[in-house]
């Protein structure tokens, strides 16, 4: 069975046509993988950044919660004790850490003078 020498050029003009097609699809395939996978990611990045920054937001926002409220109590306490407190007292209330309103309250159970609580 002899096929003419034309039909045999059109099926390798097929055949190579067909498969450019292909490789130019499996491109376009990739390169949408890739723009999808690239989406993801950074839809992702965002989540996970927006967990963490309102995770320490959270944390953050505790520990000065903490703080501002151990001033109060020593500040009233120190005010019942003692009266009003003067500007310095106060400013060094607004100042200070964590460590040293610990120090504070326990030392204001023990002196006679608002200036031996802070003498500490």
């Amino acid at each position: 069975m002899n096929q003419p020498v034309s039909d045999i050029n059109d099926f390798y003009e097929v055949h190579t046509v067909l498969a450019n097609r292909i490789a130019e699809w499996e491109e376009q395939l990739h390169k949408k993988g890739l723009q999808a996978g690239f989406s993801k990611g950074v839809l992702e990045g965002r989540e996970k950044g927006l967990e963490q920054g309102l995770e320490q937001g959270l944390e953050q926002g505790l520990e000065e919660g903490r703080i501002e409220g151990e001033q109060l109590i020593i500040f009233r306490q120190l005010s019942k004790k003692f009266g009003d407190l003067p500007d310095w007292a106060q400013g060094r209330l607004q100042k200070a850490t964590p460590a040293q309103l610990e120090q504070w309250a326990d030392q204001l159970l023990f002196v006679d003078t608002l200036e031996k609580v802070f003498d500490v």
